[in-house]
């Protein structure tokens, strides 16, 4: 697992770059920062996830029941972490909505995307 996380933290912040760069460029730099906090909101929820998986690896369980719990709680607190941020984001500090969901939505494109990768590269 930690091969994943190297490799999806350092895919993230490349991707995070990039993002920054190209909407400070093409756009204004309240656009680069609205697109930048969506982005980190998405790294945020990778941390809580691989945090999550390690604490299950740690505690081994072989009950189904538990680890579908421990699967519905952790889903759970991330919905719930993700929306506060996002609503923060949107809200309070008056961020670019538009910019902001683009910014999460390609970070999160990047989990999946470095998934698949990592399924294609062990196969």
């Amino acid at each position: 697992m930690p091969f994943i996380t190297n490799w999806l933290v350092r895919a993230q912040i490349v991707v995070t770059s990039i993002l920054f760069m190209v909407g400070y460029v093409t756009w204004n730099r309240m656009t680069a920062i609205a697109i930048l906090f969506g982005s980190l909101v998405a790294m945020a929820n990778v941390v809580i996830l691989v945090w999550r998986m390690n604490q299950a690896e740690k505690r081994n369980l072989l009950e189904v029941q538990k680890n579908l719990h421990l699967f519905y709680r952790s889903s759970l607190e991330r919905f719930i972490f993700v929306a506060l941020l996002l609503a923060s984001g949107m809200g309070s500090l008056g961020l670019n909505p538009i910019a902001v969901l683009v910014g999460f939505a390609l970070g999160q494109l990047t989990l999946i995307v470095s998934q698949i990768m990592h399924g294609i590269k062990s196969n």
